[in-house]
């Protein structure tokens, strides 16, 4: 898609906003019920033709079965070998209800946040009021699972960070009517002054969960502990999926259902406190307090991320988290788990974030473009090729965006 297309659509899907609004009353948000981005945003649809527009991310390290979850909902029946996805992988979907046609736009992320970049091309200003971001761990590798979510959560925030700069510059009202319609779950929440969600619908989905039968309950219900305090804070709704469990499949396939095509779905409330059982809880129904505090004795002392009240203040503070919170809970499961596997030198730093939540390292070593302390001509030279390909894929992505939206 052009620059000179996205910014007309970005302008029409806004002022269709703004007229769906004023023929709503438009504050108290009752034409945005429900649990998909789309209706959480109240936007996205063209009145005349009833046509929406979703579009679902999936993003998450290597190999963790991105691939096979997009395809577990696009073909559920089929059985298809996947392959890695490099750079950016694209599908869609289509379905009619209630004479709306929907038509739902599937990116995949390849592994490693190696380009995150590529992000900029599915959540753009015009898209983001009808996107969700799937971010996807691999159960069978539990030593990495917090380090990848939050390296995830970072390069999210940082997109979707400059999208709405973008919209704050040029509409204020809309944002504020879209985030309060998206936040509205956190209006009256006990944890409202704590919790930070992100502007834009997010799910935790932890991949192969039939793996982690081999590990003892303590841990389990460690590992559930640490997601859900991560999941809880970014405003994100999570839950376990596993191809070999029937149960699971059916509650991936509704949620992402609901995403894609404003499909109704019941809220998720499955908090496995014993660390027995699935996991499945909708962003907003979860608390400190219950992830904390509640059932202990499940765990060993050593498991817990908090042996009573007094230790809440280590993590938590009356307007946020504490200064070392993320150190803490990446310690922990390394304390657990095991170390988490380095990233590849070409790959998004290590940075995990905190109130800023920035992404890569700690600045110490950053340098600008053409800033280069340690120059290798021949890596360098590799660098700029990559730089040229990535632009050319861009550029190609940007052009097939725009024929797919001429043949609708």
């Amino acid at each position: 898609m052009s620059k000179s297309s996205s910014s007309s659509s970005a302008e029409d899907i806004w002022s269709k906003l703004q007229r769906q609004q004023q023929q709503t009353g438009g504050k108290d948000g009752s034409s945005a019920s429900g649990t998909s981005a789309a209706t959480a945003a109240g936007g996205g649809t063209d009145d005349e033709n009833r046509t929406v527009n979703t579009h679902v991310v999936f993003l998450g390290d290597h190999s963790c079965g991105k691939s096979s979850l997009v395809q577990s909902f696009l073909k559920p029946s089929a059985a298809k070998e996947t392959k890695p996805t490099i750079a950016l992988d694209y599908n869609y979907a289509r379905k009619t209800s209630n004479n709306t046609k929907y038509i739902a736009h599937m990116w995949e992320l390849g592994g490693d946040l190696i380009e995150p970049k590529l992000l900029d091309i599915p959540i753009t200003k015009s898209s983001l009021p009808t996107a969700a971001a799937i971010i996807t761990c691999d159960a069978s590798k539990p030593h990495n699972v917090v380090v990848s979510v939050l390296r995830a959560f970072s390069a999210l925030k940082d997109v979707v960070s400059r999208r709405t700069a973008e919209i704050q510059s040029t509409n204020a009202q809309l944002l504020n009517d879209y985030r309060e319609r998206l936040h509205a779950v956190y209006k009256s929440h006990a944890d409202a002054n704590r919790v930070r969600p992100l502007d834009i619908y997010t799910v935790i989905v932890l991949n192969k969960a039939d793996t982690l039968r081999s590990l003892p309950v303590s841990e389990r219900r460690c590992l559930w502990q640490l997601l859900r305090f991560i999941a809880h804070y970014f405003g994100a709704t999570i839950l376990t999926m596993s191809a070999q469990d029937g149960q699971l499949r059916e509650t991936y396939r509704a949620l992402i259902n609901s995403l894609c095509f404003a499909a109704p779905m019941k809220p998720l409330n499955e908090t496995a406190p014993s660390g027995e059982g699935a996991l499945a809880i909708t962003r907003g129904s979860d608390s400190f307090e219950a992830i904390l505090q509640q059932n202990l004795e499940a765990q060993q002392p050593s498991h817990r991320l908090a042996n009573g009240a007094s230790d809440v203040d280590l993590y938590l503070t009356h307007k946020g988290v504490s200064r070392d919170c993320w150190n803490r809970l990446t310690q922990k499961a390394a304390e657990v788990f095991g170390e988490a596997e380095p990233l590849p030198s070409y790959a998004l730093g290590d940075g995990h974030g905190g109130e800023d939540f920035e992404t890569g390292n700690d600045g110490a070593g950053s340098h600008g473009p053409g800033d280069n302390p340690f120059p290798e001509t021949d890596v360098d030279d590799m660098r700029s090729a990559r730089d040229a390909q990535l632009q050319r894929f861009v550029q190609e992505q940007e052009r097939r965006q725009e024929m797919i939206a001429k043949m609708r």
